[in-house]
């Protein structure tokens, strides 16, 4: 399957979004990732960011929608507390653990 020109403009915008959410360490689901793409149309920084936004909005309408979100992983201290996982295992690597990020070593 070759993706069009358009298409390619669209996966980059969604990605940019991805990545928003990422950085502000939100959940990323279709909707959350359609309502980041709208606020971006509502002011593009350009016109070529304007058709990237539009057609990443088209290629997710386009998408089933999923019954699940991808989060990161989480675990319930002792006292009932809900934390981000320190130690997550790294695709490819034999279930090796590394440090998460905001762990300090």
């Amino acid at each position: 399957m070759q993706n069009s020109e358009e298409d390619k403009k669209g996966f980059i915008a969604i990605g940019e979004a991805v990545v928003s959410h990422i950085f502000n360490r939100e959940e990323i689901s279709n909707d959350s990732l359609m309502q980041e793409l709208g606020l971006r149309a509502e002011n593009p920084a350009s016109s070529e960011s304007a058709i990237r936004t539009q057609q990443g909005q088209r290629l997710l309408q386009a998408l089933p929608r999923a019954s699940h979100t991808v989060a990161e992983p989480r675990h319930q201290t002792a006292n009932g507390e809900m934390h981000a996982d320190a130690s997550i295992r790294q695709p490819g690597t034999s279930g090796r653990d590394y440090n998460h990020p905001d762990e300090q070593v």
